[in-house]
């Protein structure tokens, strides 16, 4: 049997033991860890992970660069601002990373033939604009209302001096046709690049919208992932503690004797009692 001084410091220290478990486990969970997340926008961030994996095998430097691409910029300059353990502050890692914007090749000087080229054309854009006089008006206006034969005809016999039916006359209204076919196949030429290069773009916008979903569904996944492992490691915790409350309890059965060294519990022991009465001289007992 134990002593009641034995007994108190037994309870004294099962006690002690449960509000240290307790403690460890509310302070694990009420700890502040703003300071360890960067603010994540154009020049930067952090990422969270659970545990202290890899580096270079982990999904750090993805979500990092997920992240800056969406401004046009790469992730660079990763420091771990804390290493994600048990008891350890945060079973979380933090990693700080840096958006910088990409390099680019140094630009060439332009030739000089470049800087005359740029110069005539500045010059040609100032220049003012010369006014029609009146009578070119009214010829523009004429040329607009023609048909296209008789524009072709007109020009040929007006401003070229071809009479008309001749030779001459002949191969220049074919030539004048063969121009102006060939205005309109470059126009449509420009046209249908103009389409392609439109459909380009849509098809880079949709690419684009399909990886953000892709990120965003990876991101998910991941976070699922880490909560998960961070309930496996709670529920490993929590069978610790009940194990080892056990091996305490089962340490005082046997300290109280109520288990024997192999941690059987003792069977109680029955006393036998006998009924004993006189009868004459003889007394009977059974």
């Amino acid at each position: 049997m134990l002593t009641l001084e034995a007994k108190f410091w037994y309870d004294l220290i099962k006690m002690g033991k449960i509000f240290l478990g307790l403690a460890l486990f509310l302070l694990s969970s009420c700890l502040n860890y703003a300071h360890l997340e960067k603010p994540v926008n154009l020049s930067g961030g952090h990422v969270r992970i659970y545990g202290n994996p890899n580096f270079h095998t982990s999904n750090i430097q993805q979500f990092a660069q997920n992240n800056c691409q969406m401004h046009n910029r790469v992730a660079t300059n990763f420091t771990q601002a804390h290493a994600g353990a048990l008891f350890s502050g945060s079973e979380y890692s933090y990693w700080h990373y840096d958006c910088v914007t990409p390099t680019t090749t140094v630009a060439t000087r332009p030739s000089n033939e470049t800087l005359a080229a740029r110069q005539n054309q500045e010059s040609e854009t100032t220049k003012p604009k010369k006014t029609l006089s009146a009578k070119e008006q009214e010829e523009v206006n004429k040329l607009s209302r023609m048909n296209p034969d008789d524009r072709r005809a007109y020009n040929c016999t007006e401003k070229f001096g071809f009479k008309k039916g001749s030779d001459k006359f002949k191969d220049c209204i074919f030539s004048m046709y063969k121009a102006e076919t060939e205005l309109e196949k470059l126009e449509l030429q420009k046209k249908l690049i103009e389409a392609n290069l439109e459909l380009a773009r849509a098809r880079e916008s949709a690419s684009r919208t399909e990886q953000d979903r892709n990120t965003a569904l990876l991101e998910r996944q991941v976070l699922a992932q880490e909560r998960a492992a961070a309930a496996a490691a709670q529920q490993a915790r929590i069978a610790d503690f009940e194990s080892s409350q056990r091996m305490i309890d089962r340490g005082l059965e046997m300290l109280s004797g109520q288990r024997n060294l192999a941690g059987q519990v003792k069977q109680p022991t029955t006393k036998l009692e006998a009924m004993c009465h006189f009868n004459g001289r003889f007394m009977h007992c059974f």
